[in-house]
Formats: structure tokens, sequence, C-alpha cells
């Protein structure tokens, strides 16, 4: 299946990111930027996105005021 390439602002509006933050998964090599021939946006591939951001499970619930001893 061929790779859905975005630039780094759609995928930043998609996700309710910023860009630089995207620039950044690129750099620290969470997702890989492609460089289309000729051009100069770099690209990200929505689907490695979503295996970067991770879940963080819930365990139990977060005790309030009333919780507190």
């Amino acid at each position: 299946m061929p790779k859905k390439l975005v630039t780094m602002q759609v995928a930043a509006d998609a996700y309710g990111l910023s860009v630089r933050t995207i620039r950044s998964y690129v750099a620290q090599g969470l997702i890989t930027g492609y460089r289309m021939p000729g051009g100069r946006a770099i690209r990200v591939e929505m689907n490695e996105i979503d295996r970067a951001i991770t879940t963080i499970p819930t365990v139990g619930t977060i005790a309030g005021p009333e919780g507190r001893s």
C-alpha cells in the first residue's frame, strides 16, 4: 500500500500539534521525514505519527481532595 505522505503543517493540524513538534519528531528519529525530488517541503507519513504517539494507560483513579488524608 502506498504511503500517505502529507506536509508537516497538515500533520500538525490533524493531531493538534505544532509544526515545530512534528519537526522535532523527525529530528529525534521518532518519525521519518521525506523530501520529494525537487521539493523543499519535508513530508511525513500519517501512520508513523499514529505509531509514535503513545497511549498512557490509566490505572485506578486520580484522588481528588476528598480522597486525600
